[in-house]
């Protein structure tokens, strides 16, 4: 097995889950029924940038559940890191022969690719 393949692996199970999150963010887009972040639900978002206690911005949400355009950018920023790595790894499968021999990773390859 190609030896990133645990990382990639890993990389796919986080950003499929930051996409579930970032969509019920936006409950008109996901036509959910309530906004995990208004409702200081538990998301991977907010569990990374819990451990950000110099972050004024992500300090002030977990006191008062304000939600600023500034943590929004954090928030942001996150899921940028998050496509950059997909990005990185897509672009090593690209380098295993008969990758189309392998439904999972070819899913995987053309979900994140729509990102």
């Amino acid at each position: 097995k190609p030896p990133f393949l645990e990382d990639f692996s890993r990389i796919c199970g986080i950003a499929y889950q930051m996409k579930d999150d970032l969509l019920n963010f936006f409950p008109k887009l996901s036509k959910k029924t309530s906004n995990d972040l208004e409702e200081k639900r538990l998301t991977i978002f907010t569990a990374i940038l819990s451990k950000d206690v110099e972050n004024k911005d992500v300090v002030k949400y977990f006191e008062t559940g304000e939600i600023t355009s500034e943590f929004m950018d954090n928030v942001s920023q996150l899921y940028d890191i998050v496509n950059r790595l997909i990005n990185e790894n897509i672009e090593k499968l690209d380098g295993i022969p008969g990758i189309e021999s392998f439904p999972a990773l070819k899913f995987c390859k053309e979900y994140f690719n729509k990102s």
